[in-house]
C-alpha cells in the first residue's frame, strides 16, 4: 500500500494529471487487488530539483572521458560560460527562463554474456 502510494505521488511529480492517474489505479484496483489503494488527496508539492536537471544518457564505454571532466566542461562551457549569462537565467523563445542548473550523467550498462 505505502509502495503504491509512493508510486501515485512520483507520478504527480513528474507531471502526470491527477484525472489521468486515478482512472489507471482504479482499473488496476479491480484486476490486482479488490482493497488497495485508491488516492484521494492531493499530491505533495513537485520537487524542483527534478525540473532543473538536465539528464546525459550515455552507453558506458570506459575509454570515455570520466563523468567529472564531462561534469566541469558542462560547467565551463555551458552553464556559465565566461562573459556570458547563467543557464538557468538563458530564456526560451516564450520568455521564460529556462531554468536549468544541473547535469546529471547516466550510463546505460554495457551488453554481458547474459544479453
Amino acid at each position: 500500500k505505502v509502495a503504491l502510494q509512493q508510486f501515485y505521488h512520483r507520478l504527480c511529480a513528474r507531471g502526470y494529471k491527477r484525472e489521468t492517474l486515478l482512472p489507471l489505479f482504479a482499473r488496476a484496483q479491480q484486476l490486482f487487488q479488490p482493497s488497495s489503494f485508491i488516492p484521494t488527496t492531493q499530491p505533495p508539492a513537485v520537487d524542483d530539483s527534478s525540473t532543473n536537471r538536465l539528464f546525459f544518457h550515455l552507453k558506458y564505454n570506459p575509454a570515455d572521458p570520466r563523468s567529472h571532466q564531462i561534469q566541469k566542461l558542462w560547467r565551463l562551457h555551458v552553464l556559465h560560460p565566461q562573459y556570458e549569462h547563467h543557464l538557468s537565467r538563458v530564456k526560451n523563445k516564450d520568455k521564460v527562463p529556462i531554468g536549468i542548473n544541473q547535469l546529471t550523467i547516466a550510463y546505460s550498462r554495457p551488453l554481458n554474456l547474459g544479453n
